[in-house]
C-alpha cells in the first residue's frame, strides 16, 4: 500500500513539474482549461463542502420535512482520453443525525465516513457523470453499509488548472436514501 501511494505521489508531483510550452516555443505558466483534458491521462482532485439530505420524522413517523446536514469531500478523479474516468470519492458527514427506515426502525448515525469507487463519464468538457458502489461507515458505532451512488458535477474554469466545482449526488442504502449538493474547487494535473 505504502508503494502505490508513493507512486501516485510522485507521479502526481512529475504531472505538477511539467510545463506547457506555447505556440512560440517559450514557456507558459498558464493552461487553458481545454488543455488540460486534452491528454491521455489526466488528474484531478477536488475539494467540496456542501449539504447532504436527509428526510425528517415526527414522533408518530410521519415525514415532515428534510434535514441539511453539513458535509466535506475530498475526490480523486483519474481521467482517460477526457470521456471515462476512474473516480474515489470521499465524504465526511460531519453532524450526528437520526434516520427511520421503510419497516419505522429509527437508529441514530453519527461521524459518517462515506467512500466510494466509481466510473465517470463526460459527454462534454465541463460536465461530468458518475455511478459508483461504496461503504458508509458510522466511526462511533463501528457499523457499515453498502451505498451505490449515482452523481453529476459541472466544473466552471477559473485559471491555471483550477476549476469551481458544482456537485450533486444521491445514495441509495439498504435502510434510506439521501441526497447532496457541493461546491468546491478542482485542481487538473
Amino acid at each position: 500500500m505504502k508503494k502505490v501511494l508513493l507512486f501516485l505521489l510522485a507521479l502526481g508531483i512529475s504531472q505538477i513539474s511539467i510545463a506547457q510550452e506555447g505556440s512560440n516555443g517559450q514557456r507558459s505558466d498558464t493552461i487553458h482549461f481545454h488543455k488540460a483534458h486534452q491528454r491521455s491521462l489526466a488528474h484531478e482532485i477536488t475539494g467540496l463542502y456542501g449539504s447532504v439530505i436527509f428526510p425528517e420524522f415526527d414522533e408518530n413517523g410521519k415525514e415532515e420535512g428534510y434535514a441539511f446536514l453539513p458535509s466535506v469531500s475530498l475526490d480523486y478523479d483519474m481521467w482517460f482520453h477526457k470521456k471515462v474516468g476512474f473516480l474515489i470519492m470521499n465524504e465526511f458527514i460531519l453532524n450526528s443525525f437520526e434516520v427511520r427506515d421503510a419497516q419505522g426502525e429509527t437508529f441514530e448515525r453519527e461521524s459518517i465516513m462515506i467512500n466510494v469507487v466509481g466510473i465517470g463519464y463526460r459527454p462534454v468538457k465541463s460536465l461530468d457523470f458518475s455511478v459508483g458502489v461504496g461503504i458508509e461507515t458510522d466511526l462511533v458505532n463501528s457499523s457499515s453499509n453498502t451505498i451505490f451512488r449515482l452523481g453529476a458535477e459541472y466544473a466552471i474554469p477559473i485559471r491555471k488548472h483550477w476549476a469551481t466545482v458544482l456537485a450533486v449526488s444521491a445514495d441509495f442504502r439498504k435502510h434510506y436514501k439521501s441526497g447532496a449538493f457541493e461546491i468546491g474547487f478542482a485542481r487538473f494535473m
